[in-house]
């Protein structure tokens, strides 16, 4: 099969004609010099190097007034650092000592290791439904409510528990947005369905 030649631009940006405009300006430039011993360059040379002279002696004066303030810093400073250095060493220790109660009263709450924590923790399917209520109502806030089948003595919901306040549980049915409110003694069961 042929390809056909692409047409011309049916459509044509005509360019302007402007002529080149002629503007009056200056074709040559004169200078003229002028002579270098006639300026006042010299007296302007000699001013400047009596204020350099004296902002010397002013900057050795300044750098003298220094010396002395760093000494009287360091002096101070020295005799701070070992009044600091008392201080700290009686908040070390005070500080030890509390730390070393707070450490005893841990560990005679602390009964039970990281081991029996572990042993200890339920399934989900072996825990109670107030145990399952008080799960799905504390998870973190940036772990997604669980969707649930919550069977209650008068029908099987499928949505999400979103809190519970004294024996009172609020469920959220999938697809509606209103809550409804159930007695924690009118759920029988709590199955988790998906996260």
């Amino acid at each position: 099969m042929k390809r056909k030649p692409s047409p011309k631009p049916l459509l044509y940006i005509a360019q302007p004609g402007f002529q080149r405009m002629n503007a009056p300006m200056q074709k040559v430039v004169i200078k003229k010099e002028k002579d270098v011993s006639e300026t006042p360059y010299k007296e302007k040379k000699d001013e400047t190097e009596q204020h350099v002279e004296e902002v010397k002696d002013e900057v050795k004066d300044v750098e003298e007034v220094e010396e002395k303030y760093e000494m009287v810093v360091e002096q101070a400073e020295d005799a701070t650092q070992t009044e600091a250095e008392t201080e700290e060493e009686k908040a070390v220790t005070e500080q030890e000592e509390v730390t070393e109660q707070e450490e005893e009263a841990e560990q005679e709450e602390e009964t039970w290791s990281d081991t029996d924590i572990r042993e200890h923790r339920k399934r989900f399917t072996e825990m109670t439904v107030a145990e399952k209520i008080d799960y799905l109502t504390n998870l973190p806030s940036y772990v997604p409510k669980a969707l649930c089948i919550i069977e209650t003595e008068s029908e099987n919901i499928r949505g999400v528990i979103v809190e519970r306040e004294d024996n009172r549980v609020k469920i959220r049915r999938s697809g509606d947005l209103r809550l409804l409110e159930f007695a924690q003694n009118q759920i029988l069961n709590i199955q988790i369905l998906s996260f």
